[in-house]
């Protein structure tokens, strides 16, 4: 049990009256404790962030119709910490992957670093809405096995990019991005609770597809036909069976362009280049075809002349909107 004695004055002794500088000592033990502890209980739930680049040496099978894109190359990570195991801590999200590491050390910091080669096909939907004209931004994924509250993936940018030699057969590189992000899923995968969320990092290479030296030669059967068609405005209205027979055969070329064009860039509900030069040259068709029947039955009954000249007027003013409306359809995509 503590005495307490009193004072000259009067006053009750205490510890810490005997000790005057007790007191302050244990305030400054007391404020350090209250600076320092926050710090280290941060540090500790803070992620580990990991460094990855990429440097991508291939990019082929660049195929609309397919739904997919092939590429390789090689990855590395750099953990500060020395722990992360890229052969079990990450994973390419692929349709299909071949990895391989080939160096796994220490740096002289005591960071790991170890380099993965990779090659890889990836599900992609296309953007093919301004075929042939078109460019393509095609993203290579890296996702942590571990959570963002273990892993972090930062982007190393300074020496990840495309090779200079790549060369994807049709298209040019025309960019290279390296980005980080996060992916939330809804499952816990069968033993985590909640969401669980998982850091990626994504190289995405942009390609532009080459141009012939024939700007417009994919559309050839289409403008074979606006061709055709456009003959028929000048055959005699009396030879009706001659003007029905070139609109068939507009039709037929028309048809086997389309088909043409379909087969490369497979079905796609957006109502892009193909679908609008395709409704412009039918159009052209059927309007034209239902002009030729229309003049044949005028001339019967208001004479030739008067049909021709109406024929006339009207086969001109189809033709000039139809190509107007065909060179902005192609106006707007090229520039």
């Amino acid at each position: 049990m503590t005495s307490f004695r009193r004072c000259p004055e009067g006053r009750i002794a205490t510890p810490l009256s005997r000790w005057p500088g007790l007191l302050p000592f244990l305030a400054l033990s007391v404020w350090m404790l209250l600076a320092i502890l926050p710090g280290r209980l941060a540090a500790e739930t803070l992620p580990r962030e990991v460094r990855v680049g990429v440097y991508v040496t291939s990019v082929f099978d660049v195929e609309p119709s397919d739904g997919g894109f092939g590429i390789a190359g090689y990855a590395w990570f750099i953990d500060p910490e020395g722990t992360f195991d890229p052969e079990h801590g990450m994973q390419l999200l692929a349709r299909s992957a071949q990895t391989r590491i080939f160096v796994d050390t220490e740096l002289e910091d005591g960071a790991r670093y170890a380099v993965m080669e990779f090659q890889a096909v990836y599900d992609h939907a296309f953007d093919v809405r301004n075929y042939p004209f078109d460019r393509q931004s095609l993203p290579m994924v890296i996702e942590a096995a571990s959570t963002v509250s273990d892993i972090v993936f930062v982007p190393d940018t300074r020496d990840s990019r495309v090779a200079s030699n790549v060369r994807a057969p049709g298209w040019s590189v025309a960019g290279f991005d390296l980005a980080s992000s996060m992916a939330t899923y809804d499952t816990g995968f069968g033993h985590r609770a909640g969401h669980p969320s998982f850091s990626r990092l994504t190289a995405t290479v942009s390609l532009a597809r080459n141009m012939s030296p024939l700007l417009f030669e994919k559309f050839s059967g289409f403008f074979v036909a606006f061709a055709i068609t456009a003959l028929v405005i000048f055959v005699p209205l009396e030879e009706l069976g001659i003007r029905v027979g070139m609109s068939t055969g507009s039709v037929f070329a028309a048809v086997f362009n389309r088909y043409r064009l379909e087969d490369a860039v497979g079905f796609d509900a957006v109502f892009g280049l193909i679908d609008q030069v395709s409704f412009l040259i039918f159009s052209l068709i059927i309007a034209t075809l239902f002009l030729s029947l229309f003049s044949h039955r005028l001339s019967k009954r208001r004479g030739p002349a008067v049909a021709t000249r109406t024929d006339h007027r009207l086969g001109l003013t189809i033709l000039i909107v139809h190509a107007a409306l065909l060179a902005l359809a192609f106006g707007v995509v090229l520039f």
